[in-house]
């Protein structure tokens, strides 16, 4: 496939356990702490880089230097999307499983909110149920899996309310810079970094950007890193509070301590959780 290689051989490769990545099984357990442990991850490897490449004597990078900067930081703006994308999937999965006690999950309002008012079923290729087999995969995390919006910021709040609650995820303010983020990682995953004339049409923040290459500021990874601490922060505590609020009558204190373990978000950065 690559020079001639087969994927087994660079694929991999390594037997040792692998470190430097977030398991599945932290997100499965915190979502928000394994999201934010990722972007920390990435933020230290971008001012690692930074401080180890070549620099002018006026200690700014060299325009080799920028140049690879740009490229660790376009590829790490659409790595930490990813992990994002799963922190939404995990956190949705986790509190389908524990909407068995929600006074406000009503079955047909839940199907409607998150699949459409025009469908009333989920549909699942026979091909990724089988994949399951064996495996301690949750419910929700297979409807998770199904729904197809997760980059759509607007549409994942109504994923969330359609437990019955009377909150949103993400703010107005969220929204906005979720819209710009997941269309600047669009850019880089299907554009070659360039913001298309018609995909700038689709932000309003992105307007003006049409037909240009995506240059972000060497400290945006430090930035996005500290922004999304705040971001999910906020986002569990307003969905934990709700979802708190909504139990049933006899769910007991050990019930009410086990759900609040899928709202925790913690970080080495403490500072930064506010």
């Amino acid at each position: 496939m690559v020079d001639n290689k087969q994927v087994k051989d660079y694929l991999f490769t390594d037997t040792r356990p692998v470190v430097g990545h977030i398991p599945i099984e932290e997100f499965e357990l915190h979502p928000a702490t394994a999201l934010l442990s990722y972007t920390l991850v990435v933020k230290d490897a971008i001012e690692k880089c930074k401080r180890s490449f070549d620099k002018k004597a006026n200690n700014h990078l060299t325009v080799e230097s920028q140049i690879a900067i740009q490229n660790l930081i376009n590829s790490a703006l659409a790595s930490i999307m990813g992990y994002f994308e799963m922190y939404e999937k995990y956190l949705f999965a986790a509190m389908f499983e524990k909407s068995i006690y929600l006074s406000s999950f009503v079955e047909n309002t839940f199907y409607k909110e998150t699949l459409g008012r025009s469908q009333e079923k989920v549909e699942i290729p026979f091909a990724q149920l089988t994949s399951y087999r064996n495996s301690p995969v949750s419910t929700g995390l297979i409807i998770a899996n199904s729904l197809g919006n997760w980059h759509n910021p607007e549409k994942v709040n109504c994923y969330f309310r359609a437990f019955g609650l009377n909150t949103n995820a993400f703010s107005n303010d969220d929204i906005t810079d979720l819209q710009v983020l997941w269309q600047l990682r669009h850019s880089i995953v299907h554009n070659g970094a360039t913001i298309t004339k018609a995909d700038a049409q689709k932000v309003d923040q992105l307007k003006t950007f049409g037909d240009r290459k995506i240059v972000l500021s060497n400290k945006f990874i430090y930035d996005l890193s500290k922004s999304m601490h705040s971001m999910v922060f906020n986002a569990n505590k307003r969905l934990e509070q709700a979802f708190l609020g909504n139990l049933i009558s006899t769910a007991t204190t050990s019930d009410r301590n086990n759900i609040s373990k899928i709202f925790e978000v913690s970080s080495r950065n403490t500072a930064w959780l506010r």
